[in-house]
């Protein structure tokens, strides 16, 4: 297998994602977009090749943080073959960089944020040679990812949650997204947050994403519409006419509380990798 340095062939880089993401929801062409990959973490270790063998194709985008995790953005190619090939290459530029386990994809940063599946980027179901080399070479399943998404009608807020002092900030606003928080604290302390984010990259703008993470302990006392609703506001304010977000289907709870606010599954399915090396 011949191998080419994707920073140096940057057209035939996406010109192969946009066409192994063709399918992929929620996400966009990568054309106007490359400088958000490509000049991703410039001062820090990375890795991206195009691998060829005969009329055989694949791609592989892989980082380090903080020295010690290993992070897989991406993988796609032809052929089971060219997906393993692929792996195992990045598996050795991580043994040499010294990293101790790898996740794909990760919570960590990454450069496709806002363009493949929105705000979270994932190993995409559909995507059966990247899913089955990860398997192939042991790496386990971390999270199992489901879709959900409803339509934003009018103001969405009239859950009220006293005791909380709310702070919203706006984190992004470039042409990919604006993005921002509403963190609650009580009595000084962290309680949780629900972040908002305009995908300007589709449809007009008009779609939203949420995520939101509480605090154990205040789990259950009515935080947690409150900032979906704040949220849904803030969207509906920005122009977004619907709203997705991605959660593990592990979480029974989770999925019927957001169906009880509206939300619908979608038949998307995703899969989040890890492999100690």
């Amino acid at each position: 297998m011949v191998t080419l340095n994707a920073f140096d062939n940057r057209e035939l880089f996406v010109e192969l994602f946009n066409r192994y993401t063709v399918y992929a929801p929620y996400t966009l062409h990568l054309d106007g977009y490359a400088p958000f990959v490509f000049d991703f973490n410039e001062d820090k270790e990375r890795l991206a090749i195009i691998g060829r063998c005969g009329l055989e194709q694949g791609i592989i985008h892989a980082g380090t943080f903080d020295h010690q995790w290993g992070c897989i953005y991406l993988l796609f190619a032809d052929n089971n073959r060219m997906a393993l090939e692929l792996l195992r290459i990045a598996e050795k530029w991580f043994s040499k960089m010294g990293v101790a386990a790898i996740k794909s994809p990760c919570g960590f940063p990454s450069p496709y944020k806002y363009i493949l599946h929105g705000s979270e980027p994932y190993c995409w179901a559909g995507n059966y040679h990247a899913n089955n080399a990860f398997r192939r070479l042991g790496y386990d399943l971390e999270f199992d990812i489901i879709v959900m998404s409803m339509k934003l009608d009018g103001a969405q807020n009239n859950v009220q949650c006293p005791g909380f002092d709310i702070k919203d900030e706006v984190c992004r606003d470039d042409k990919l997204a604006l993005a921002g928080n509403f963190n609650a604290f009580q009595n000084g302390e962290w309680a949780g947050r629900c972040g908002y984010h305009l995908l300007r990259g589709f449809s007009g703008s008009k779609r939203g994403q949420v995520d939101i993470w509480l605090d154990d302990a205040h789990h259950g006392r009515g935080l947690a519409p409150y900032l979906m609703g704040r949220a849904h506001d803030r969207l509906i304010e920005l122009g977004a006419k619907d709203v997705m977000l991605a959660t593990n289907q592990a979480l029974f709870r989770a999925v019927r509380f957001y169906q009880k606010l509206g939300y619908v599954c979608e038949p998307i399915r995703a899969y989040s990798y890890e492999k100690t090396l």
